[in-house]
């Protein structure tokens, strides 16, 4: 698998992950049930914000840089993901990640 490709599947599923609005939070990467904040990856951890559910996606071993910073780039008019989760709400996330992963759907065509 290309590293394109994986970037993609991660972003797809991080998507998924928080596509139901119980499974998203804002101001922490990661909540349990009560609502603390946890790592990640953590077993406790029921919802993540935009940045924690990508980083929650990223196989062992891969470079979270390299994902956050492909996403970061493909957000349409280069704000932050961190403000549009947080400031703008969950519905706005959900159409941010599905307008960053139609531009990298296209790069990646563009790239044969």
């Amino acid at each position: 698998m290309m590293e394109n490709e994986v970037i993609l599947k991660i972003i797809r599923d991080a998507r998924d992950l928080i596509s139901d609005e119980s499974r998203w939070t804002r101001g922490s990467f990661a909540r349990d049930r009560q609502g603390y904040y946890v790592q990640t990856k953590s077993p406790e951890a029921v919802c993540w914000c935009a940045v924690g559910a990508l980083i929650k996606c990223i196989p062992p071993g891969y470079h979270e840089e390299r994902v956050i910073q492909a996403f970061q780039a493909a957000v349409p008019g280069h704000k932050s993901i961190t403000y549009i989760n947080d400031e703008r709400g969950h519905a706005a996330t959900l159409e941010t990640f599905d307008a960053v992963i139609l531009k990298l759907e296209a790069r990646d065509e563009g790239s044969y």
